[in-house]
């Protein structure tokens, strides 16, 4: 009966509404590209790149768009050797484990928070279904409209949640 109940019993956490709102302005921002550029591609595929406000953390602004520019620089590389990857399909199983050990170990050795590298392994792997080899990198481009809509918005949130510039260390 105690599983039961745990259930439905709810569990104060101590998190700010800004946090989701931001992941919510983050696609907002990319899907304004979109419109405005009118391309649906970047809806598409650009709000993927997005993914990276996930890594926005309660610490600085600096720490913040460091921890998502680097995030967004691994979806597009991951996403682009996915794309390459899709046109040689034996070489799949040794990329997803060579890409996995590698950001298995940056994640440990710079003590990168959750979600790790989970969101870089599905876009490597949604870039393996897509059939564009004479425009690899065009299409990878459009990933960089969400990573430029993440560092916005975790710029933004940052501020908004009064977020010291850098860390202040103290010896």
């Amino acid at each position: 009966m105690t599983y039961l109940k745990n259930i439905f019993i709810q569990k104060k956490i101590d998190d700010s509404f800004l946090r989701p709102l931001g992941a919510g302005f983050a696609m907002f921002i990319t899907l304004l590209f979109a419109v405005i550029l009118d391309d649906t591609k970047i809806a598409t595929i650009g709000i993927m790149g997005a993914f990276s406000y996930l890594y926005f953390q309660y610490t600085s602004v600096y720490q913040n768009i460091r921890f998502i520019f680097f995030h967004g620089i691994s979806l597009y590389i991951s996403f682009t050797i996915g794309i390459y990857a899709g046109f040689h399909p034996e070489t799949i199983p040794f990329l997803i484990s060579i890409l996995s050990f590698f950001y298995f170990l940056v994640t440990k050795l710079f003590n990168v928070p959750k979600p790790d590298y989970f969101f870089i392994l599905m876009l490597f792997a949604t870039g393996t279904n897509l059939s564009d080899i004479q425009h690899i990198f065009t299409t990878s481009n459009y990933l960089l409209f969400g990573i430029f809509g993440a560092l916005i918005s975790g710029g933004v949130i940052s501020f908004l949640l009064k977020l010291p510039l850098k860390n202040s260390t103290k010896n």
